[in-house]
């Protein structure tokens, strides 16, 4: 993990963009030591069990991963992520 006094070095951009990034991936990292499952995974398992798709919502898919995996909002949020980066949920309407 990088320090402190590097990020400073670096700016506030550099320190925003690592920690948005290691965030993130501290999720995705946190999500397989408790499940042993990885973003891709649970793609897999959501189009066998119809949780993928256009008229699919997002809460749908939260409260799935959260009983069958349970998994916490937040986890659950960032699988949700995953799926919608990969195109197998489409992304929110702009109003």
């Amino acid at each position: 993990m990088a320090s402190t006094s590097l990020l400073r070095s670096q700016g506030k951009a550099a320190a925003s963009w690592y920690n948005d990034h290691m965030s993130f991936q501290a999720y995705i990292d946190n999500i397989y030591a408790k499940t042993g499952k990885k973003p891709e995974d649970f793609l897999k398992d959501a189009k066998a069990n119809g949780m993928v798709g256009p008229d699919i919502k997002v809460m749908e898919i939260v409260k799935w991963l959260k009983s069958e995996y349970g998994l916490g909002h937040g986890h659950a949020m960032a699988i949700v992520l995953t799926f919608r980066n990969a195109g197998a949920i489409p992304s929110p309407k702009k109003k």
